[in-house]
């Protein structure tokens, strides 16, 4: 789509307007979404791309993502279970959501390849994996995160990596103008835990 002397003219792109919505049938793992309305999730979340790493552009429009949560720990667990390194993901607000992890969690992403921009959580998250963070659980190389802010609460019951935004980034990633003004908690010795 493109934005111009402020109308969206739609091209080649899909809107996502209901919970029905947010799953891999609906959002493949290429091409472009565009949501259009706060979006409350009926429950017990499964991650979109269980099988696959997006690869294409999700614009949230800074319309909410609501209810994102889980009654047990999960592995690889957020709105997007991995973004490729083409993929795209941006203007997403998590907010009412509460989800215990495992290994590599993240609101947002679980696991990063690609670009997450200007994305904001609210969430509470429980870890009792390694690997996570407010918005991203791994960043992997070249991963970029820019503009992202959690304001939630994070708090970890075992040893690993956490971080306000990314819980682990490998090298040449890049994490920019990003804010965490969250509550982090870390009880045990061990591990580490950062702002960003």
């Amino acid at each position: 789509y493109t934005y111009a002397n402020g109308v969206i003219t739609m091209t080649d792109c899909k809107l996502v307007y209901k919970p029905e919505h947010m799953n891999d049938t609906y959002i493949t793992q290429d091409g472009t979404f565009v949501q259009t309305v706060d979006i409350k999730l009926p429950g017990d979340f499964a991650p979109i791309g269980a099988e696959w790493n997006f690869g294409g552009t999700y614009d949230g429009q800074n319309f909410s993502i609501s209810n994102l949560n889980t009654t047990e720990a999960k592995d690889n667990f957020g709105l997007f279970r991995s973004v490729g390194n083409s993929g795209t993901i941006k203007n997403i607000v998590v907010k009412d959501s509460k989800f215990v992890s495992g290994i590599n969690c993240g609101s947002i992403a679980a696991n990063n390849s690609g670009s997450i921009i200007n994305c904001i959580s609210y969430a509470e998250i429980s870890h009792l994996g390694q690997y996570v963070g407010g918005i991203v659980g791994r960043n992997y190389q070249k991963a970029f995160v820019s503009k992202c802010q959690f304001h939630g609460i994070l708090k970890s019951d075992t040893k690993g990596s956490c971080g306000g935004i990314v819980g682990h980034s490998l090298e040449e990633t890049v994490i920019e103008y990003c804010l965490n003004t969250a509550s982090l908690s870390f009880p045990k010795a061990g591990g580490y835990l950062g702002g960003i």
